[in-house]
């Protein structure tokens, strides 16, 4: 049996599979081999590891695989069950599915108020999701906005911080300082600033690795 750092560590590792393993053919035949038990039996599939199957599934898979995963969030009045499909269901790699995922959160009213904003970080988390988390959060920004505007600020400046959490070039932020100055969020101006600060210290980063051997010559660069 595990230990509790073994246990930790494994868990760690398992929820990396998604981003570093996700095309690998064991890794994948696990995944599916898992997620049709867990249907049948919950013990094939542990609570850790659940939003990780669910990604790779859904990056492997299609339209079949999103609403199989979307009816478990359906199937249980459990929170945090739910919050399995909630935390994946953007990871889909086509981007009708992505933009479906947004809607649902966004505009179903079957996703709690303070959840939604989840969904935004997730398609942004994806390939080529930072471009489409950022455009939907543009395309429906007086919608969320009225939505949340009674609610703690906080949801507001989580939504915009994972909404461009992927960006790394100065024209990006750019994009992003004209967007808040013809459409001002006062309450969520600390984020912008923030965010708009990281992005240009990643964006100045980038262009030295870019110009430096790290790229002219990563062969001998270590010599």
């Amino acid at each position: 049996t595990d230990g509790h750092t073994d246990s930790l560590c494994r868990a760690t590792l398992i929820n990396l599979l998604d981003t570093f393993a996700y095309d690998d053919e064991s890794v994948v035949k696990e995944a599916r081999e898992r997620f049709e038990k867990h249907f049948t039996d919950s013990s094939a599939l542990p609570a850790d590891y659940k939003t990780t199957v669910y990604k790779i599934i859904l990056i492997n898979g299609g339209e079949a695989e999103y609403n199989r995963i979307l009816a478990t969030y359906y199937a249980t009045e459990d929170n945090q069950e739910r919050k399995y499909a909630l935390g994946s269901l953007g990871a889909a790699p086509d981007l009708k599915l992505k933009i479906r995922a947004l809607d649902w959160a966004v505009k179903s009213g079957d996703v709690k108020l303070q959840d939604f904003y989840a969904e935004f970080g997730v398609v942004a988390g994806g390939k080529d999701g930072g471009s489409a988390a950022w455009d939907y959060f543009k395309d429906n920004f007086v919608l969320i906005r009225d939505k949340l505007a009674k609610a703690s600020p906080s949801l507001f400046s989580a939504i915009i911080g994972l909404a461009i959490s992927r960006f790394v070039t100065n024209e990006q932020a750019n994009e992003i300082e004209e967007f808040f100055s013809l459409n001002p969020v006062p309450q969520s101006s600390r984020r912008v600033s923030q965010s708009l600060e990281l992005i240009r210290a990643n964006a100045k980063l980038f262009d030295f690795v870019r110009s430096s051997k790290l790229v002219s010559d990563p062969i001998n660069v270590w010599k």
